[in-house]
């Protein structure tokens, strides 16, 4: 009896050793009879051998203390008490070891969290602008994080900054820098700090050594110092008077040609025809001088502008004393051949009252000899072109005839009859033209901002942009277990935001939704760039018992509640972009909750949804039946294939915005394929474009198609369709 005894507790202690083996390969392999898994699992000794050991241990101290306790001896009591002691200190270190495991395992690692003090920064009218970056991680216990950061250009593609620090979860390491204003008048540029932290395994601290990182973009924003804004302000009023001024001046060269051409009619005017041609081409370079002063003023270009308007005004100055002697002597031309007509025909008037009057015989001789010789000058007028020449028989006649209509006026003699006629042809005199133009406004263009990013340049953006380049959302799946920090959620995309980053799109880090808005709106989206965000709806905004508000995480909510967070993601995005829709790339359970954000509020903000390996019609009970244990119940639940959650989200009527669904595929799952946590059944949805990736699993290692295939380096292909499908929005 005593032998069987022995080997029942032999048996026994062995069944105990690797029970928790057995416990956790029936719980984490859901297809084929547990037992079959259990010896597949110990058969593959590489992935087994701590079972082994394990086991081996247990099954010993059961068995040696179930035979020191049936002894009587009390030599073995002590013995007993001693071994007891020993496996509480042993078990208090394997337990803490296990908490590690286990919270490793379930994706509670090296946590880093990031945050600046100021993500906006305005340059107005300080030179210099300081900003700084607090980096905090949560870590398993007796851990210490080595971490490496940089902090870098994306506008021009420079590192600004880097270097490496150890840092524990007890006190948080902040970096503070100061920023140059740059010589930039208007426009962004785009800064990141990029911080990455992993734990090293040590004999105290159990980690599987993955590395965490996390980014915050900031935007430095340019505008007009206050000095410099009183500097333009009074130059445009400067630049609009000289602008008036050079519009009078053309106005005046206008009205010299045009009375050029009269006097070039009846006198010759050459002189003053070269003079205007010489000031026509002065002005034109006067003109040009002008326009590019301007320009200089409306690119904000400060030295230039002041430089050029110094020349443009000495220029200008000697160019009006020049115009004001010339229009003078154009004037002078005109107004003396005015005189000469003026003078002629008195010179006719003052004869024809001489012919009227009872001359004596002299001065009746002196009217004959007269009349011909003002026939002969008023020909020579007409048909002359010399205005000297012009006034010299003018005066001539003139002085002849008015001295002989004073030396005449009290005659007493007889009518005296003319041999010739006094010719009565009339000469016109010349109009001065006067233009009457309304002085034109002078428009000043301001200047075009740049935002620029990774050296390529673009206008910045404002209303214009706000139909192209959409943002872009990430959204993560369920999360393994509700009692690690939603923040580990943010990094199940990061393989392929890495890899979009690469290719022009700006990373923005995450976006998590908060109480009230300050920042202006549309300043992510003033580079003509897509932005790519990784968001989570296991935030949101709570009030709290003195009304202030405050934004914590919580994973235990129903799916409804995630689409209204969804709701609210969607609208930070595009205020902070100002687009008029985003899209969504969301993997597994995120799926879900945009496609019940478009059932609840429609997809007019939506422009398409990339879904990879989500459960659209639910998961099977034997999956939700694990999900229980680890994730919250409520989830758990809609998820269910059966759930009247996932009827309504399949059977009521929904609008239908353009959908790419991902499926995966490969990995065995009882009667048909699929990603080894989601069947290619419930993957497969309607009014959809449908594309498949296959791949497989691996359970006993619990490695899964599901968790895996967003990984680019190890799926390409899914990397290339999310890529070739964005590659429309980004056109």
């Amino acid at each position: 009896m005593g032998k069987i005894a022995v080997f029942f507790r032999f048996v026994f202690s062995v069944i105990l050793g690797f029970l928790p083996s057995f416990a956790f390969v029936t719980l984490f392999m859901r297809y084929g009879s547990p037992m079959t898994n259990y010896i597949n699992f110990l058969s593959n000794f590489e992935v087994s051998k701590w079972a082994w050991i394990s086991g081996g241990i247990i099954a010993f101290l059961v068995f040696l203390i179930w035979n020191v306790a049936k002894s009587e001896s009390p030599s073995k009591k002590y013995i007993l008490a001693l071994i007891i002691l020993i496996l509480l200190v042993g078990g208090v270190f394997v337990f803490a070891q296990g908490y590690m495991y286990v919270k490793s395992f379930l994706g509670g690692d090296t946590l880093v969290q990031l945050s600046a003090d100021r993500e906006n920064i305005f340059f107005e009218n300080e030179p210099e602008e300081s900003i700084s970056f607090k980096t905090s991680v949560t870590l398993a216990p007796f851990c210490l994080a080595e971490c490496h950061y940089e902090f870098f250009d994306l506008s021009r593609g420079e590192e600004i900054d880097s270097g490496a620090f150890t840092i524990s979860p007890v006190l948080p390491k902040i970096k503070i820098f100061s920023l140059k204003r740059e010589e930039i008048v208007a426009g962004q540029t785009l800064k990141k700090f990029e911080v990455a932290c992993k734990s090293k395994n040590t004999n105290l601290c159990y980690t599987l050594e993955k590395e965490n990182q996390k980014g915050v973009l900031i935007t430095v924003n340019y505008g007009l110092t206050k000095e410099q804004a009183d500097m333009i302000k009074s130059s445009k009023a400067e630049l609009q008077a000289l602008g008036a001024e050079l519009n009078n001046a053309s106005i005046k060269i206008k009205e010299a040609e045009f009375n050029i051409l009269l006097l070039n009619k009846t006198i010759a005017a050459d002189d003053l025809s070269g003079t205007y041609k010489n000031l026509f081409e002065s002005l034109s370079e006067i003109k040009s001088s002008f326009e590019i002063t301007k320009n200089f003023m409306e690119k904000r270009d400060i030295y230039a502008f002041n430089e050029n308007l110094d020349n443009f005004k000495t220029n200008f100055n000697a160019f009006k004393s020049e115009l004001n002697q010339f229009t003078f002597a154009v004037n002078s031309r005109m107004s003396m051949y005015n005189q000469l007509v003026e003078n002629i025909i008195l010179s006719r008037v003052l004869l024809e009252e001489c012919s009227q009057r009872a001359l004596t015989e002299e001065h009746c001789n002196e009217l004959k000899s007269a009349a011909p010789k003002f026939n002969i000058a008023l020909s020579e007028f007409k048909n002359r072109t010399d205005i000297n020449y012009k006034k010299l028989k003018v005066d001539e006649i003139y002085s002849e005839a008015k001295k002989l209509n004073d030396d005449s006026e009290d005659d007493a003699g007889n009518l005296c009859v003319l041999s010739q006629n006094i010719v009565k042809d009339n000469i016109a005199k010349l109009n001065l033209i006067v233009i009457e133009e309304e002085t034109p406004v002078i428009l000043f263009k301001e200047p075009e901002s740049n935002c620029c990013y990774y050296g390529v340049c673009k206008s910045c953006c404002n209303e214009n942009c706000s139909s192209r380049n959409y943002p872009i959302i990430f959204l993560h799946g369920h999360s393994i277990s509700s009692n690690i920090p939603a923040d580990y959620s943010f990094d199940s995309l990061l393989g392929i935001k890495e890899k979009l980053a690469s290719e022009n799109y700006i990373d923005a880090g995450t976006l998590v939704i908060s109480s009230q808005i300050a920042e202006e709106k549309g300043l992510w989206g003033k580079a003509d760039f897509p932005f790519m965000v990784t968001s989570s709806y296991f935030f949101d905004v709570y009030r709290d018992e003195e009304g202030g508000f405050f934004t914590a995480s919580s994973m235990k909510d129903s799916i409804d509640t995630y689409a209204l967070r969804l709701k609210d993601i969607i609208e930070l995005a595009r205020y902070k972009t100002n687009k008029d829709k985003v899209i969504i790339v969301a993997h597994s359970m995120g799926g879900v909750v945009a496609r019940r954000y478009v059932q609840i509020f429609g997809a007019s903000y939506l422009d398409k949804l990339i879904f990879v390996t989500t459960p659209n019609r639910g998961v099977e009970s034997r999956v939700t039946g694990l999900c229980n244990i680890l994730g919250p119940e409520v989830v758990c639940k809609d998820l269910d294939e059966e759930s009247l959650f996932m009827n309504k989200l399949n059977n009521a009527p929904t609008e239908k915005p353009e959908i790419h669904n991902i499926i995966g595929i490969g990995c065995s799952m009882g009667d048909e394929t699929g990603d080894g946590i989601i069947k290619n059944s419930s993957q497969y949805l309607d009014n959809a474009a449908n594309y498949y990736i296959s791949g497989d699993c691996d359970e006993i290692n619990l490695r899964y198609l599901h968790e895996e295939i967003v990984n680019p380096s190890k799926y390409p292909k899914i990397y290339d369709i999310i890529k070739n499908i964005l590659k429309e929005n980004n056109n």
